[in-house]
């Protein structure tokens, strides 16, 4: 316990653990992996939730739609118009982080290049599209394999998929960050 009568004080320095908080940061010596890795964590977080909401939806969509209309098939503008606002802020937060460590990295502030554009919605949905089509396509006739085919589709790209997917495109717009900004302030 604190503040009891046992507690005695002391007037010698006392020895702080850990780095200095006033010293600079050495660029040679730092793990830029690991700096990435922490930038990126929680907009990844924010764009998977995002995009995992949308997923439940969109899968939503398609069990109803398999209820009712015998040969339905994925919309992929509706896979693209469902997922665009998260994987756009994605990639604009990554490429934002990105100019941020090339700042650090080079010590120096130097001028934000404009975020390219991105195609990974468009690409995102085709290949969402396309692999809810095959499997409605091998599922057979009825209803419920169907339906069962698109659900464990939806499943796997809600998790492990868009997990994967949304992580590359960070890393991507990330390393596209720093390149655009060591080389348009060079």
């Amino acid at each position: 316990l604190r503040g009891g009568p046992d507690e005695t004080t002391t007037t010698e320095p006392v020895e702080t653990v850990g780095p200095d908080p006033t010293a600079t940061v050495d660029a040679s010596s730092k793990d830029w992996i690991d700096e990435r890795d922490a930038r990126l964590l929680p907009i990844t977080n924010r764009a998977l939730r995002g995009a995992k909401k949308s997923m439940t939806e969109l899968q939503n969509i398609a069990l109803d739609s398999l209820r009712t209309e015998e040969g339905w098939r994925p919309d992929q503008k509706a896979i693209v118009d469902a997922l665009h606002a998260d994987l756009v802020g994605l990639w604009t937060e990554s490429f934002a982080a990105g100019h941020s460590v090339a700042e650090e990295m080079t010590g120096a502030k130097i001028k934000r290049p404009a975020t390219p554009a991105s195609d990974a919605t468009d690409e995102f949905a085709t290949n969402l599209t396309e692999t809810v089509t095959k499997a409605l396509e091998s599922a057979g006739q009825g209803q419920r394999e169907r339906q069962s085919a698109a659900s464990k589709v939806f499943r796997v790209w809600r998790t492990d998929e868009a997990e994967r997917r949304i992580r590359d495109l960070a890393i991507k717009g990330y390393e596209r960050g720093i390149e655009a900004s060591v080389h348009a302030n060079v």
